[in-house]
């Protein structure tokens, strides 16, 4: 589907030894448009002499190259290693050049200096010397950086960039040239259903029952008459080899769970114009004056008379290190992982936790959010009105109430 953009141009600029790193800001620019753009509708127009000029007759060749791209770019990304380049006639290269009519018309200059290895019976003494002159110099708008290795490199570039793309939206906006848009990450935080991940809000009533279940380990087996004097014999007991033994118990220990736990599923939205990545939600669950339990959440399925069949009970304790839920004094910790979240996106991942509670009480959800595009933490405080039904039942009260007959 089309759609309206703002795009700004941004000139690579570099000498013939960081060819490498001249596709890295490629590839960066068009991963931040595939993030971004379509939200933001805003547009991340590379530029290389290579790919947006033509030869012109009688004209100096870098004459050329700056009226065709140098002077229709927002921003340079300039980037060198152990070159500065050939003089053009005007300058000591072509990339100094560029950078330095850049600077001249006030726009924002990036330079990346590599500090990455080389053999030195490859370097040109006379290069190196006429780059770490150029690096003396100083411009006015111009950010520089160093990077030991690509991976560096490209980290820093996605970082600063957006920053300059802030920049240049406020100086837009403060001209006039509004492009209605946030100029920041804004990460909403709430509540959402467990079933259709709508957002529920920054508070919600749940309400579950405490069950005090007793004879649990006097059930049957699973095939076993509950009267000892009627259990099957001969060819029935063989009907009854492959059932799971166990079932009644384990039913009767999983509708307990089921009764005392609900699970937590949160939401997310940036409501902000800048997408942010590397998204890490510390949660912290608490209750005054009650005792809080926690399991992490996975799929509870009711047990089934087949041993092939029957799927983890949960037990309100907590499992092991490798579990998604902590325990830190009355708190209980989990937390959230999100690669990305683009403007104007909402999220409801799947839940993570299960939580329940022997007493009503409210229940506290502090999140602290972090992310690459936000200057600092961003905090959010949840609220459940946890109300909870004490009931004393025996095992077969709990199965019959359920619908579960023990074989007479």
């Amino acid at each position: 589907m089309s759609y309206n953009a703002k795009v700004f141009r941004i000139l690579i600029a570099s000498p013939s030894d960081v060819g490498e790193e001249r596709e890295i800001a490629v590839d960066t620019i068009q991963a931040w448009n595939d993030l971004n753009s379509s939200e933001r509708q805003i547009v991340l127009l590379p530029l290389r002499w290579e790919t947006h000029s033509s030869p012109e007759f009688g004209h100096r060749p870098q004459e050329v190259i700056n009226r065709q791209v140098v002077d229709h770019c927002d921003l340079l990304v300039g980037i060198f290693w152990t070159r500065v380049g050939s003089p053009t006639g005007a300058a000591d290269s072509g990339t100094v050049e560029e950078i330095e009519r850049v600077a001249q018309q006030g726009k924002p200059v990036m330079l990346y200096f590599s500090q990455a290895k080389q053999d030195p019976g490859t370097i040109d003494l006379e290069q190196l010397r006429r780059l770490r002159e150029f690096k003396g110099k100083t411009f006015p708008r111009a950010l520089v950086e160093h990077f030991s290795n690509q991976i560096e490199f490209r980290d820093k570039l996605w970082r600063q960039l957006e920053i300059q793309i802030r920049t240049l939206l406020a100086e837009e906006n403060k001209s006039g040239n509004n492009v209605n848009l946030s100029s920041r990450t804004e990460i909403q935080f709430g509540f959402a259903d467990p079933s259709s991940g709508k957002l529920v809000g920054s508070e919600m009533d749940l309400k579950t029952t405490s069950i005090n279940v007793s004879g649990i380990e006097e059930l049957p087996n699973h095939g076993e008459s509950a009267d000892p004097t009627k259990t099957s014999t001969g060819l029935l007991s063989g009907l009854f080899e492959d059932n799971n033994k166990d079932y009644y118990r384990k039913m009767a220990k999983y509708l307990v769970t089921e009764n005392l736990f609900r699970p937590i599923r949160f939401w997310l939205k940036n409501s902000g114009g800048v997408g942010a990545r590397d998204i890490y939600v510390d949660i912290r669950i608490s209750m005054k004056d009650s005792q809080l339990l926690a399991l992490p959440f996975a799929e509870i399925q009711r047990p089934t008379p087949r041993r092939s069949e029957t799927s983890i009970i949960w037990h309100p304790t907590f499992l092991d290190k490798r579990s998604q839920v902590e325990e830190i004094g009355n708190l209980k910790v989990t937390r959230l992982e999100l690669p990305a979240l683009q403007p104007q996106r909402e999220i409801s991942p799947e839940a993570t936790v299960m939580i329940g509670a022997r007493h009503s009480g409210l229940v506290s959800v502090e999140a602290r959010i972090y992310a690459d595009s936000l200057p600092e933490p961003v905090s959010h405080t949840l609220q459940i009105n946890w109300t909870v039904q004490e009931v004393s039942l025996t095992a077969h009260q709990l199965l019959e109430q359920s619908g579960i007959t023990l074989r007479k």
